[in-house]
């Protein structure tokens, strides 16, 4: 096994190529964003857009935009041509959250993305024009044949906006549109609720309630060990969530605190030995919350390291 650095944390090249392709969309969302000057507001239910996310993924995050403005702003500068600084505060003002899920193979990676956010549906035809690459079909839900969305697609993305506090962007969108058309005509629960965070409803309100801190949870916890790590790690985890944010005694960092729930204590004992070694965990605190529970604290990621992975 690879040791990294003493209380540091080195990203695998694949996961590497998924934060870019997150920091990516956050360029993509920001972009749309500047074009957008007024707001209404949708009709039925409200929807929670980690609601619109495949049961499937194996890996989730909820993206508030005030945990780090330099972070943003830097995605923007990198991905954006010619942006000004006016420009980029309208940006910022017009995001609030993206909640993501991730799927993680040898062969391949997919995303989805839901973005709450303020988008008039009217400036949408402009923005995904055929002039700019974007193709435009029309989705009947499977729901309601009296609900029709219009979804764009080019060779890198495939985009909808259900309302004007809504985007979609990803892989499965017409599932997305139907469970969003379920959700705002009655109010139900999703499925991705239902059947993905019934054993796991405490984490459900983590990441909906995120707002100071990115928050994740990997319901595949081998696929999570292996994207950060590097390392084929079966600890027999049941789960493993977290969160990272800015470290406030240091301008340069990052603080991720992390929580690993097994499926038996007699893992315990060598599984936070691994995890020690894997993450580098010198400068971090770890405890047991419960038999089964370990709670890790205090692990630091580089700004600069994040910085790079945004720079195409």
């Amino acid at each position: 096994m690879q040791m990294t650095r003493p209380g540091a944390l080195r990203l695998k090249k694949s996961s590497i190529k998924i934060v870019k392709r997150l920091f990516s969309l956050w360029g993509a969302v920001l972009l749309f964003s500047l074009l957008f000057s007024c707001k209404s507001s949708p009709s039925g239910y409200k929807v929670n857009p980690l609601d619109l996310l495949a049961p499937d993924n194996s890996f989730y995050m909820t993206v508030p935009k005030t945990v780090d403005p330099s972070l943003l702003e830097k995605v923007m500068k990198d991905n954006i041509p010619d942006i000004s600084d006016k420009d980029i505060e309208t940006a910022l003002n017009r995001i609030d959250k993206a909640y993501i899920g991730l799927t993680n193979n040898k062969k391949t990676s997919t995303y989805q993305c839901a973005v709450s956010c303020n988008i008039p549906k009217s400036f949408v035809p402009n923005i995904f024009s055929k002039k700019k690459g974007f193709s435009k079909t029309v989705y009947t839900s499977e729901k309601s044949p009296l609900r029709k969305f219009d979804i764009y697609s080019n060779e890198e993305i495939t985009v909808s906006v259900p309302d004007s506090s809504l985007l979609l962007l990803g892989r499965g969108i017409p599932a997305m549109l139907d469970t969003y058309v379920e959700l705002s005509e009655t109010g139900a629960g999703s499925s991705a609720e239902e059947s993905l965070f019934v054993s796991n409803e405490d984490k459900y309100e983590y990441l909906s309630s995120a707002s100071d801190e990115i928050r994740f949870f990997a319901n595949n916890p081998q696929t999570f060990l292996t994207m950060f790590t590097g390392v084929n790690l079966d600890l027999k985890l049941k789960c493993v969530s977290g969160a990272m944010k800015p470290d406030p005694e240091s301008e340069d960092q990052y603080i991720m605190d992390l929580v690993f729930d097994f499926k038996n204590t007699k893992f315990i004992k060598a599984g936070r030995a691994l995890l020690s070694l894997a993450f580098g965990l010198t400068d971090s605190t770890n405890e047991m919350n419960s038999p089964t529970e370990l709670s890790v604290s205090g692990v630091k990621l580089s700004k600069k390291q994040v910085y790079k992975l945004i720079t195409f």
